[in-house]
């Protein structure tokens, strides 16, 4: 993910949140275990000042504190930016974990990054997404010490620790485990 973004991300979380959670579910008997573990951080902060020379931003958070910016020459939209306008950045990341039936996915690993930004003319806005997926295939099961051998495409094995035993009555050696962890943040400055 583009580390500026990520940065920038940082630095109105240190200005205040809005808003920060975390999701866990779980499956139900009898199915494959699924698992969903998520965190969204969402911040607003208001441009107090704005010079389009210097590309400098003054922005207060709602709790009245204030943080001066140099913003990026990338940012092509800078223009469009007023005092008073509301600036939000978003921030996901998520965990997801299902097992699947030998046959139903196919072992390997594969990432894909997605970046996005507003057209010129228009307020600033933008998004940067990460996704990573690797499945793996369930090569051996100790429940006496809720141990689960992963084994990966290329033949690496790894044990872990499974989060809860009560999953491993629901699994079998064969099934394959996908994990899929998730990333994003966007950006986007509104009247």
């Amino acid at each position: 993910m583009n580390r500026t973004l990520l940065m920038i991300g940082t630095i109105f979380f240190t200005l205040s949140f809005s808003s920060i959670y975390s999701i866990g579910q779980d499956s139900k008997a009898g199915e494959k275990p699924a698992i969903l573990e998520a965190v969204v951080i969402a911040i607003e902060a208001t441009v107090e000042e704005v010079d389009h020379d210097t590309r400098k931003v003054t922005l207060k958070g709602p709790e009245g504190n204030t943080i001066k910016i140099d913003v990026d020459e990338r940012v092509k939209n800078l223009p469009q930016v007023e005092v008073g306008d509301l600036l939000t950045v978003e921030y996901i990341e998520a965990v997801t974990i299902q097992v699947f039936g030998p046959g139903e996915v196919t072992p390997g690993a594969s990432a894909v990054t997605q970046v996005g930004s507003a057209e010129f003319g228009q307020k600033p806005a933008g998004i940067a997404m990460d996704e990573i997926i690797v499945v793996a295939t369930i090569n051996a099961i100790d429940k006496a010490n809720s141990l689960v051998t992963l084994m990966g495409a290329e033949g690496k094995a790894k044990t872990v620790k499974a989060r809860d035993p009560e999953n491993l009555e629901k699994v079998k050696v064969g099934d394959k485990v996908m994990i899929t962890y998730t990333e994003s943040i966007g950006i986007s400055v509104t009247e």
